[in-house]
């Protein structure tokens, strides 16, 4: 009849009759254009509407929630049973507005962000009871899962986490039976083929009274379409489902390869600290050699003082012969070789290992701190700071900053900063040193006292900013007139006149 209404009836019924049962079976249901989406969805949980409905870019469909009474869960071999008057509830009811409707279970027992974002395709907008079941109309926004829910997954299943202390009890037979109260959590509900609460019947988790009525109506060509469109549907479902498991194995790889560079990075660090505690252990042996052969050589020199003059003329004349001293210690069987060479040696390595100690926070701070004040006064004098070089400590680095400046003061031009300068007269003698160059760079000369007019170019917030240090005069002056003397002479009277 719905065929021949629209002009294509296979049985040769004509248009006018068909037209007429359609008018007759829609006789005192609301129009559905006349209604607004939660007046459909009421008109769809009192039975007034199909099950579903394509309302705008959505389906509103009709799903079970949960069922009560006793269900069996095959995949932990436990029978469930709910109290009709606990999840029957208008408690329970309530906090069904509002679930999250998803295609499938998450692969962990509850959602995430990254679960919520991968699978969900609705949301519950209207929980209420039928029977023995708590039922609630959702809005479906993803259009293949809508077409398998017409096809393929018929049936939900709800999410929960049961409340603390939810135990199952072992019969005499081995039997389990988990009676559970209301959930902790009410996590969501899963379309899925078929659920729990279907009892082992068929899936009926979705109210899907409209299909009847839709198979009567279509041809064989447009039956033919639904199925290739719910082939393809289900084709995607799968594509995106093995998709979704392959990021997953991708990042689970990552975060081994990850965890393995750790690993391989901690045994390098204890390697190399294994390494330092050996070179260590070497030097304090050679010192403590060094020592023994100086103790031994003294004890021949009849109880002298330590700081033996015989002995460092020994030890001199050994130096320059490039004699060795063999067998110092016959106990420990120690030879010690030309011993300047290795105090040069020593102080080599020591200085290669100072090099290469990391600096730590405050001194990165500090040399920070130095370089932006110095480069700022460079920049005025048409110069660049000092890099800092590796191994270089702060105050090593100020000094080396400060004798880079000191060519453009008066004062200082020719003076030596010496290393062995303390650090309260260094500072003293620094401010100096930074306020004559300053002041340089502000009043800069030529070479033959000619004004000057230097451009400073510098980055600020993100533009190009230049600044002009020196006397205007200089920019103006081949633009100003010539200057002329005006002379008048001035008759002076003479005496006696």
């Amino acid at each position: 009849m719905w065929a021949a209404a629209e002009g294509h009836s296979n049985l040769g019924i004509p248009e006018s009759v068909g037209k007429e049962f359609v008018r007759a079976d829609a006789a005192g249901k609301p129009d559905l254009g006349d209604l607004n989406d939660h007046e459909t969805a009421e008109a769809i949980r009192d039975g007034e509407l199909a099950s579903p409905q394509k309302f705008g870019d959505f389906w509103l469909f009709d799903l079970r929630v949960t069922g009560t009474g006793v269900a069996y869960r095959d995949s932990i071999d436990e029978y469930a049973i709910r109290d009709p008057k606990v999840w029957l509830s208008e408690e329970f009811v309530e906090r069904c507005n509002g679930l999250p409707v998803i295609f499938g279970h998450p692969e962990r027992s509850g959602l995430n962000a990254q679960e919520f974002a991968d699978r969900a395709i609705g949301t519950i907008v209207l929980p209420y009871l039928k029977d023995d079941e708590v039922r609630g109309v959702a809005k479906i926004f993803d259009k293949d899962s809508a077409l398998l829910m017409q096809t393929t997954h018929r049936s939900t299943s709800p999410g929960v986490t049961p409340p603390k202390g939810s135990e199952p009890i072992v019969l005499e037979d081995g039997t389990k039976v988990l009676a559970e109260g209301l959930p902790l959590i009410l996590d969501h509900l899963a379309v899925c083929e078929a659920g729990v609460w279907d009892k082992d019947g068929p899936p009926d988790g979705i109210r899907l009274d409209a299909l009847s009525r839709k198979d009567a109506s279509v041809t064989e060509e447009e039956k033919k379409k639904l199925e290739e469109e719910r082939d393809d549907a289900k084709r995607r479902a799968d594509a995106a489902e093995k998709e979704l498991k392959d990021m997953r194995a991708d990042a689970a790889r990552k975060d081994a390869e990850e965890e393995e560079r750790r690993k391989d990075a901690a045994k390098k660090d204890a390697e190399e600290s294994e390494k330092k505690a050996m070179e260590a252990a070497e030097k304090e042996k050679a010192d403590k050699a060094k020592k023994d052969a100086r103790k031994d050589r003294h004890a021949k020199h009849d109880g002298e003082i330590m700081d033996c003059s015989r002995c460092d003329s020994e030890e001199e004349a050994e130096r320059k012969d490039g004699a060795k001293v063999e067998n110092v210690d016959p106990d420990r069987g120690v030879t010690i070789h030309d011993s300047k060479r290795l105090a040069d040696l020593e102080a080599e390595l020591a200085r290669i290992k100072a090099a290469q100690k990391p600096l730590t926070m405050d001194d990165r701070n500090e040399i920070a701190k130095i370089h932006l004040r110095y480069d700022s006064l460079c920049q005025m004098l048409g110069d660049q700071a000092p890099l800092h070089m590796p191994g270089e400590t702060p105050i090593a680095y100020r000094r080396r900053c400060a004798d880079s400046v000191r060519k453009h003061t008066e004062n200082f031009k020719t003076y030596v900063i010496h290393d062995a300068l303390d650090l309260t007269a260094f500072g003293l003698m620094e401010e100096a040193i930074i306020r004559e160059a300053t002041a340089a760079a502000k009043n800069p000369k030529g070479d033959d006292g000619a004004l000057v007019l230097r451009e400073v170019r510098t980055t600020e917030n993100g533009k190009q900013v230049s600044r002009f240090f020196g006397d205007s005069r200089a920019a103006w002056a081949p633009f100003q007139p010539p200057v002329r003397h005006l002379l008048k002479q001035i008759a002076v009277p003479q005496k006696g006149t």
